[in-house]
């Protein structure tokens, strides 16, 4: 990104000094929207067209893998944990698990994977992973679903998500809680994704997620208080990850401190399956539980 827009000098400050493309981004288009004028409307289209040329190079990268696992051996497949649970939620927008995710039908006896509300090409499930990665998926007319399909709500749409008018339903910036309601499928998602939380004994496994969305974490915090949601936590830097302000000596109140955590790993998701049993262990005892 830094590359990209190395030209132009206040954003790549910016970049530089925040490491949060998304904050940056935000900034410039409600500074677009404010001023009206053809500099700040054209930096930020110019990081648009940069954030979506990284989400290319990167999807491009994914479709040369050769899969998701890092493992040989079976019992440190990634794809036979992730076909554990009853359903998968991303804020993720790229189309790693589009290229490449297929959960195990000796899990669950899951036929596949569905993403609800969003029709792919024609012939998608049988194409190679390079292949999954091209072409549009558009908005369905409703959010019916297959029996016996894992199903994966991406809660801030996808790079390649089409609305009836052509424009991409991707949630970047800031804002994120006025575009979500202006999108019917997505505020399904986010009530979906609520309701499932609050539902009573859900346990709710977080895999490298910032806790930078305030209406993510609203959403966890009240389960964790009023429903007994239960939480493991996948994070290199544990539950430092709830800290906005690590620097700052003098701690504000923070409501993430007081979510129901079951369990921490610290170790980064790949070495852990990778062939960390310890590791995997604690994982599969949260999954299964």
């Amino acid at each position: 990104m830094l590359g990209r827009l190395s030209d132009d000098p206040e954003t790549y400050r910016r970049l530089r000094k925040t490491l949060d493309f998304e904050l940056v981004f935000g900034e410039l288009r409600e500074r677009a929207r404010v001023r009206q004028t053809t500099d700040a409307i054209s930096s930020a289209a110019r990081m648009e067209d940069a954030i979506l040329d990284v989400f290319g190079e990167t999807n491009r990268a994914f479709g040369l893998l050769d899969g998701l696992n890092f493992s040989e051996r079976t019992d440190f497949s990634v794809i036979a944990f992730l076909s554990l649970f009853d359903e998968i939620y991303s804020l993720n927008q790229d189309l790693l698990l589009e290229a490449h995710y297929v959960p195990s039908p000796t899990s669950k006896y899951w036929k596949g994977p569905e993403f609800p509300g969003v029709t792919p090409p024609s012939g998608w499930r049988e194409m190679k992973p390079g292949e999954r990665i091209l072409g549009a998926w558009q908005l369905s007319p409703t959010m019916s679903t297959e029996a016996g399909h894992q199903l994966i709500y991406k809660l801030h749409g996808s790079v390649n998500w089409r609305e009836q008018s052509g424009s991409r339903l991707l949630v970047l910036g800031g804002g994120k809680v006025e575009t979500i309601g202006n999108s019917s499928l997505l505020s399904s998602y986010f009530e979906h994704f609520t309701s499932r939380l609050m539902a009573g004994g859900t346990k709710l496994m977080v895999i490298g997620y910032s806790f930078h969305d305030d209406h993510i974490n609203k959403a966890i915090v009240r389960a964790s208080n009023e429903a007994g949601l239960q939480i493991y936590l996948v994070e290199p830097r544990g539950l430092g990850v709830f800290e906005r302000y690590p620097s700052t000596a003098i701690r504000g109140p923070n409501e993430l401190d007081d979510l129901r955590i079951t369990g921490v790993s610290t170790r980064t998701f790949d070495a852990i399956f990778r062939g960390d049993s310890l590791q995997l262990q604690s994982l599969m005892r949260f999954a299964e539980a």
